[in-house]
């Protein structure tokens, strides 16, 4: 949830750069940021959804849940990835200072980071949970 917040409150920033920059590189550059952002995020969103659903079913563990915790991991660690890409890139076009944006990319980064190290973390743990769920199932 704070990491979609954080987003929505970074999307409302860059409307606001777009709006005061004139150049249309520019422009381009933060649209084509700002949608590669959303469909990262919410991409995991929906895998966290898909997660939910399957709990509500009672099939809290299943390897469709290890396979979507997975992907929850994968698509964290690219949105951190991308996130330090447009802190160096940004940086090195000297577009951003080393100021309150640096340290909003920097906190974005760690916390993508992290939540990506929690849930692969996690997918180990439903994995081997749900083989001792599957090894259950067959000695009855």
């Amino acid at each position: 949830f704070l990491a979609v917040a954080l987003g929505v409150v970074l999307l409302a920033w860059l409307v606001v750069v777009i709006i005061t920059k004139k150049n249309v590189f520019q422009w381009f550059g933060w649209v084509l940021a700002a949608a590669s952002f959303t469909a990262v995020y919410g991409a995991a969103l929906y895998q966290y959804m898909r997660i939910s659903r399957r709990i509500g079913k009672n099939q809290s563990f299943c390897r469709e849940n290890v396979g979507s915790m997975r992907a929850i991991a994968c698509l964290m660690g690219a949105a951190a990835g991308m996130w330090a890409g447009l802190m160096i890139v940004l940086r090195l076009l000297s577009s951003i200072g080393v100021g309150v944006e640096m340290l909003l990319f920097a906190l974005m980064c760690m916390a993508s980071a992290a939540i990506g190290l929690v849930a692969y973390v996690l997918t180990q743990l439903l994995r081997r949970a749900t083989q001792l769920q599957e090894d259950n199932d067959l000695t009855i």
